[in-house]
């Protein structure tokens, strides 16, 4: 309600002055919005508008007399068709709807209208209109900014997930999340503290301290870490999650937005390479057996001719890898002591068996058996 300016003589006021202050405060109201207000009839006839709808659809306030109110708003439009009926319902209605210019431009509003009775008994409609066209580019251009976002996701394997650090809550595309984290619910691990209650024991503390680390960070503007995630059924597969922090105005981190891949196959396949250089290497330990592999310091092509390929082999070739055992019989102290010893030196090619064996090596697939060698150690 509004505070009426009344002087200590006049305590009572009269009708006629409380309607001529509502009326200067009606139009102060409507001719300093930023609205367009239109005051009508029901036949469509456009009683009174303010500034911002001569703005809005370029009529003056004379012009207005003169048009009918579906000049300015589509009245074909279904949801306004619609609207219309609601207001003769209610009383009132709020709907988007088409509002027309003067120069037959189309563009996009916001409508509210109600029907009262004027002081003479006259039904009369208000009138409130938004021009929307700023905030529909905006939606459509977060619709198509979703869809792609959405058709990423389904061309990837990937859990996409959105923590929010300040409500605590993650968010994550249900796309994926049986497929990644074998669970259809994301709310039992919507939060951090239910998701940690997944992760294998032995990764737990490991992870809390990489996360802590990320969100504590002054200048970290990615992360990536691997844990052993504890699925629906049971079993733990191997996750790998990247991604990028957001911070506030103030630089502290407020949200942290990633990808889940399920990497338990590679990671397997990673486990078993390793499981097998181990045991290659204890097998190259404990062999009592001379192993050894040579490299070239450049590639050499396997159809060049036979004296050129000698001739590179003896010059380029050089010990990479053997075991001790190996070493010991050249009379070194162990396998690190041989890498990088040229292999003219243990295999000299003056001594014409050596050549023969060698050739036999070229010519016949790169392969050769219970063949005999004249070798020199590292004293000559």
């Amino acid at each position: 309600g509004f505070r009426f300016p009344f002087n200590s003589v006049e305590q009572n006021p009269s009708s006629q002055y409380l309607h001529i202050y509502k009326e200067d405060k009606y139009r102060a109201v409507i001719e300093n919005s930023i609205h367009a207000f239109l005051l009508a009839v029901p036949d469509g006839t456009i009683l009174e508008t303010n500034n911002a709808a001569s703005t809005m659809f370029g009529y003056t306030a004379a012009e207005f007399k003169n048009i009918k109110r579906w000049h300015v708003i589509d009245h074909t439009d279904e949801y306004f068709i619609k609207a219309l009926k609601e207001r003769e319902q209610k009383g009132f209605t709020l709907t988007e709807a088409v509002g027309i210019k003067k120069n037959g431009e189309q563009f996009p509003i916001e409508v509210s209208s109600s029907i009262f009775k004027d002081h003479t008994g006259q039904n009369r409609s208000s009138i409130m209109i938004s021009d929307i066209s700023i905030r529909k580019k905006a939606e459509a251009a977060l619709l198509l900014s979703n869809e792609r976002f959405d058709l990423v996701v389904k061309a990837t394997k990937n859990l996409v997930w959105d923590w929010d650090l300040v409500t605590g809550e993650i968010y994550r595309n249900g796309n994926n999340l049986s497929e990644v984290y074998g669970h259809t619910d994301n709310e039992i691990i919507k939060n951090i503290k239910d998701w940690a209650e997944y992760i294998h024991p032995d990764d737990k503390e490991r992870i809390k301290e990489k996360i802590d680390y990320y969100k504590n960070s002054s200048n970290e503007t990615d992360f990536n870490f691997e844990y052993r995630f504890r699925r629906g059924d049971g079993s733990y597969v191997y996750i790998n999650d990247k991604g990028y922090l957001l911070r506030n105005e103030k630089g502290k981190v407020v949200r942290m937005i990633g990808a889940a891949e399920d990497i338990t196959e590679s990671k397997k396949s990673a486990l078993a390479i390793e499981e097998s250089e181990k045991r290659y290497k204890m097998f190259l330990k404990q062999s009592t057996e001379g192993i050894w592999r040579i490299e070239l310091t450049e590639a050499i092509k396997i159809d060049t001719p036979l004296d050129k390929l000698l001739e590179l082999c003896f010059n380029n070739a050089h010990i990479a890898e053997c075991n001790d055992a190996f070493a010991k019989m050249y009379g070194y102290t162990g396998a690190e002591c041989m890498v990088g010893v040229p292999l003219s030196k243990v295999l000299p090619v003056t001594n014409p068996v050596n050549q023969e064996y060698l050739i036999k090596f070229l010519t016949e697939g790169f392969n050769v058996q219970n063949e005999i060698s004249y070798e020199t150690d590292k004293d000559g």
